[in-house]
């Protein structure tokens, strides 16, 4: 990826002016910034990922209008969002998050059919929610909320449900739940909550499994005050053997279901998953990034309780 990025950068320089030439070069910083992100290193993650967003302005307000380098500049806006604010924790980001969501909107209203369009206005929904999801400004959060669930029942219409869209959907109603309860409605927060359940529940019916749901649906039910605690350690159980069936499971996926276990006083099920994370956790060595070491730290934390 730097190879590419040195050589689409001469590219550009021979000809500011040639789209393909820019989208490629963008494309070339968002490559290095997701390799970074998935690092968890969000410094230099934010720090590719800003050149690809700002290259990517240049296009746009060059009246650039094609439809894939349109798409392909909300998720990097999107992803350069994420990055920035892990990399600045309490800082407010000049992400332009709003102005990729009325560009998603265009896109829609260009070519209505296309499922990535409408995945494109999801995600730029998703990073709208977020950026109010610590709850100051409830109503904010109500609106962006109901603007994501808007914006995924125009993707399911045309292209059902995936993981991603039932997580997103499920985090929606979560956040709209949030956002009514912050301003006096419990009625409609239960409401938004049962939904954020039973959405996951319909998708796993339905045969749409992911470890990440699994997970998700059982941090719900801890939640939940009409859980039994039966159902609550079934979901538990249900995400821990979705986790180790699959390929390569994922150090935080362990953990999570670790800290779940613990969490419900299943101490036994909870140091067999903890250890397994903890493992997991060592064997990235040099890999290993800074979250992945505090991740790590709660494991032993927990190990040791």
């Amino acid at each position: 990826f730097k190879k590419q990025l040195i050589i689409m950068q001469g590219l550009v320089d021979a000809d500011p002016n040639v789209a393909t030439r820019l989208h490629g070069l963008a494309e070339a910083h968002k490559r290095l910034g997701v390799c970074a992100q998935q690092k968890q290193d969000w410094l230099t993650a934010a720090e590719h990922l800003g050149r690809a967003v700002n290259i990517g302005w240049r296009m746009v307000n060059a009246d650039s209008r094609d439809s894939l380098h349109m798409y392909a500049h909300v998720v990097r806006v999107c992803v350069y969002d994420h990055a920035y604010r892990m990399a600045h924790p309490g800082e407010e980001p000049h992400t332009r998050v709003p102005e990729a969501v009325e560009l998603a909107k265009e896109l829609v209203q260009l070519e209505p059919e296309v499922p990535l369009n409408r995945e494109a206005l999801a995600l730029a929904c998703f990073r709208m929610m977020m950026g109010v999801a610590d709850g100051r400004d409830p109503v904010a959060l109500e609106t962006y909320a109901r603007d994501l669930l808007s914006a995924i029942d125009g993707y399911i219409a045309i292209a059902g449900r995936t993981p991603q869209i039932v997580w997103w959907r499920s985090s929606g109603n979560l956040y709209l739940a949030n956002a009514r309860r912050a301003q006096g409605d419990a009625r409609g927060a239960d409401e938004a909550f049962r939904q954020a359940v039973n959405c996951i529940n319909e998708a796993l019916a339905a045969g749409i499994d992911d470890p990440v749901l699994r997970i998700h649906l059982a941090e719900l039910l801890q939640d939940d005050p009409a859980a039994t605690r039966e159902e609550r350690i079934a979901a538990i159980n249900a995400a821990r053997d979705s986790v180790l069936s699959a390929r390569g499971a994922k150090p935080a996926h362990v953990a999570n279901v670790g800290r779940l276990y613990h969490a419900a006083g299943e101490f036994e099920s909870a140091m067999d998953m903890l250890l397994r994370a903890q493992a997991k956790y060592e064997h990235l060595g040099a890999d290993l990034s800074a979250e992945d070491a505090q991740a790590l730290r709660e494991c032993q934390s927990l190990v040791g309780d």
